[in-house]
This record gives structure tokens, C-alpha cells and sequence, in this order.
């Protein structure tokens, strides 16, 4: 029998479930752009729609060979030809004439998919990976020289994930050094979120038509469906059509979420995957993610510390104590859900849909407005090492909810309260009247 996680792949490349999502043409562009058109290719989405998957998915089935650095384990020493030897295991010397090691390599057109993990050069032969330890150098030859001719005589493409975690002073460093490479022919892939980092020509404007973009759209609930549909099939597990739909509404645009979601419902699945699978595929997610996401959403809802002044209590729906974060917090649970981003009216209504006390409205845009740059700030500084959930991009009028993973927990969190406010409620009601006739369907009220 077919392990189930071997076809619905949380972390990694998947292949059965793999969805190419044909009609964006993105694996035929960026497999264009590394290989004809371009030195330097910059990919971006936020965070968790398949960036890293694309990369991986293009270098595999071309055939070629790359090295992947990311950027939130990126140090930066002196000397950056240095830093990237080191990083994927080859040493490098200006001073003394070293040769390869005994263990030969063959590049030919017979190698296939090359995956070079840090500290080790690898390429899959289609047997065994064979790894090899390669010293080059020149005598009076300096690093930076030698390195390039490497990655030029193997064909390698370097691949900075995450590109976003490094902080600015050393991105300029880093893409001045890529444009003078790139100029030699060696190749580089740069992937960020937007959200976390500008457009690469305005960190480096030297760099200005050196580079191309290939920007990867959020998925559907169509493209994700195809996930479990693939997966589903393959293991032979009858499925109901809402059952995916569930899932896939509930991923929150994400394709990892919903490879998670349909592995936790292929394991408990008996016979047939129904709505009620779904739901119970996804609480198990949950309870078992909530922990690591709790204190991000604790910090958005605090907002930032207070220093002797007390903020405006605007009483929300179940708590008399509510202020503007916590309604910021609802709104943004409320509206991720369907939506990618939203006007900043479209926002401003939904906060104030959670509170009946507000006097005066220009006092409380101006408050809603303040507090959003400060929940931007907050992201920033204590969560730096993940993605932004809310991004408010004052210059558009537009708040964007680019964290699918937050957004989802804190979603689901929402989800839960009301279920128990609404199974205290139909309780109540059951007492009161000594029948069953007034029960309500929690299901029905609490997800249509």
C-alpha cells in the first residue's frame, strides 16, 4: 500500500501531486529565463504559494545543477566569493595550486537532476548520489576568479531563498557582486516576499534591466482542489466533491496547507472522504500548530507596549474589553478567509462591524491607521524570521494578508470560539424549552 505521505508532501518537492498550473506558464518562463534569456532571474510571492516547489520542480526535470543558500541562515563574511565557497563545500585558495580530489564527476548531458545540498556538491546520476569535494584554484589567481570559473565549468546556478531575511546593507553588497558575475555568465535565482523586500533594482539601482521578475499569482480554490484530486485518485480513496472544497477554502490560498490538510484526512480516512473528514483533518492540524503560532497572534492582539497611556476600550461582540487591536485582529480573521487583500475602506468597515462604539470617525481612521503601522512594526521587529500577516500599504490603500499559515490559525481559532459560544447557545436553548427542536445545526451556522 502506498504511503500516504509520499504522495501528499508537507515540506519537499512533490511529484504525484504536483500542479503544474499550465495556463501561468511559469515552469516554461522561469526555465526560459535561467537557461536563455537572462543571468539573473528575481521570483517572488508571498509567502507559502510554491516558490522554492517551482525552483526545485524546473532544476530537477531540466537537468540542472544548483545550489540552494537561504537567507535566514545567510552570514555574510568579507569576502563574498569566500562566503558561497564555503557554503557549498568547495574550498578555494589564490596562493597555492590544489587539484580535484580522487572522486571524479562526470558532467555529462547523462546527469540528471542535480540537487546540491549545503557542504556537499551532489549529483544524481539516477543511481546513488555521488558526492565529491573539489579543491580548484591558481596561483595568484584571486577567489572570487576561481569560484566563478567553477560554477561556469559545472553549470551551476546559485539560488538565494529567502532572500528577504538579509538585511539591506548586505543585499546591496550581495547583488553588486551578483551583477558583476552575472556579466561573466554565471546564473542566480533571488526569491522573496513581498511584504519583506523591495524590488531589487530599488535596493540596487545599478542593477535596473539586468535582471527579469517572474512573479507567481496566489492559487484558486480550483488549483488546490487539483492537490487533493491528484493525491486522492492515486491512493485510491473515494472522495466527496464539498470534502475538497472544504479543504481547499480553508488552506487560505496555500499549497503546502492543503498538502497537510489532505495527508492528515488520507490517514484517518476509512471509506470515503466526506465534509466531516475534512473538518476533523483540519482541527488536527491545528491542535497541533497552535502552539508555535500562539504567540504571534498574542503579539498582534497586545499590540504594541504602552507607556503610560491608556487606549480607547471600544466593547466587541464577547469582549466588553476589546480594543482597536483586538478588533483589527477580528477583521483580519474575518476577511483573510476569501481574500487575498481588500481596499482600505472595505478593512475600515469591518473593523467597525465589531463595535457599536464609535463616536467620532475621523478620530477613529486616524486611530485604525496609526495602529496598523504599528502592527506592521510589531511583525517586523519581534517575528522578523516569518512572513508579515498584515501588510498595510498606505500608498495603494490596500491591507494585505500575506502569512497564509497565520491567517489560517487564527482563522480556525475564530472558527472554534464561535462553535462554543453557539453549543452554549443551543444548551440554553435546549433547557430552557425541554426539547430538541430548537438545537441549531453548528455546522451550517458556523461555516455558510
Amino acid at each position: 500500500m502506498t504511503d500516504a505521505s509520499n504522495v501528499f508532501v508537507r515540506n519537499g518537492v512533490p511529484t504525484i501531486t504536483y500542479v503544474a498550473r499550465h495556463e501561468l506558464m511559469l515552469e516554461e518562463n522561469l526555465k526560459n529565463e535561467i537557461t536563455q534569456l537572462t543571468k539573473i532571474v528575481h521570483v517572488k510571492s508571498i509567502s507559502k504559494t510554491g516558490k522554492t516547489v517551482l525552483i526545485q520542480h524546473v532544476m530537477s526535470e531540466n537537468h540542472l545543477n544548483y545550489v540552494t543558500i537561504n537567507g535566514s541562515d545567510f552570514v555574510l563574511e568579507e569576502d563574498f566569493a569566500a562566503t558561497i565557497a564555503a557554503i557549498i563545500g568547495v574550498e578555494l585558495e589564490s596562493e597555492i595550486l590544489k587539484t580535484q580530489s580522487a572522486t571524479k564527476v562526470n558532467f555529462s548531458a547523462e546527469v540528471r537532476a542535480g540537487f546540491l545540498r549545503l557542504f556537499d556538491i551532489g549529483f544524481n546520476t539516477g543511481d546513488d548520489l555521488v558526492k565529491t569535494k573539489t579543491y580548484v584554484g591558481q596561483r595568484h589567481t584571486p577567489v572570487r576568479d576561481s569560484l566563478l570559473r567553477f560554477l561556469l565549468q559545472n553549470d551551476i546556478v546559485i539560488v538565494f531563498d529567502d532572500f528577504h531575511f538579509i538585511d539591506e546593507e548586505k543585499q546591496i553588497k550581495i547583488l553588486r557582486a551578483l551583477k558583476s558575475w552575472s556579466q561573466s555568465g554565471a546564473r542566480f535565482i533571488i526569491a522573496t516576499t513581498p511584504g519583506r523586500s523591495k524590488e531589487l533594482s530599488d535596493i540596487e539601482p545599478d542593477l535596473s534591466g539586468r535582471y527579469d521578475s517572474l512573479s507567481i499569482p496566489t492559487w484558486t480554490t480550483a488549483d488546490l482542489i487539483m492537490v487533493g484530486k491528484k493525491g486522492f485518485d492515486y491512493l485510491g480513496i473515494p472522495y466527496d466533491e464539498p470534502a475538497l472544497s472544504f479543504l481547499a477554502r480553508y488552506s487560505f490560498r496555500n499549497p503546502q496547507l492543503m498538502q497537510s490538510f489532505c495527508l492528515f484526512a488520507a490517514l484517518d480516512v476509512k471509506n470515503k472522504l466526506t465534509v466531516e473528514h475534512a473538518r476533523g483533518a483540519i482541527q488536527k492540524y491545528y491542535e497541533r500548530n497552535i502552539d508555535a503560532g500562539k504567540r504571534y497572534l498574542i503579539d498582534l492582539e497586545k499590540g504594541p507596549d504602552e507607556h503610560g497611556t491608556q487606549r480607547t476600550v471600544r466593547p466587541a461582540i464577547g469582549n466588553p474589553d476589546a480594543d482597536i487591536y483586538n478588533l483589527i485582529v477580528r477583521a483580519t480573521a474575518s476577511l483573510s478567509l476569501d481574500h487575498e487583500k481588500v481596499p482600505y475602506p472595505t478593512f475600515t468597515k469591518e473593523v467597525k462591524s465589531f463595535t457599536d462604539n464609535i463616536e467620532d470617525n475621523n478620530s477613529f481612521n486616524g486611530s485604525l491607521t496609526n495602529s496598523l503601522h504599528h502592527i506592521v512594526s510589531i511583525q517586523a521587529v519581534k517575528h522578523k524570521k516569518e512572513s508579515p500577516l498584515i501588510v498595510y500599504e498606505s500608498e495603494k490603500n490596500e491591507v494585505l494578508f500575506q502569512n497564509s499559515h497565520i491567517a489560517f490559525l487564527l482563522n480556525w481559532t475564530s472558527t472554534l470560539d464561535k462553535l462554543c459560544d453557539l453549543e452554549k447557545e443551543a444548551e440554553s436553548k435546549k433547557s430552557r424549552n425541554g426539547n430538541v427542536e430548537n438545537q441549531i445545526d453548528l455546522f451550517d451556522q458556523t461555516f455558510n
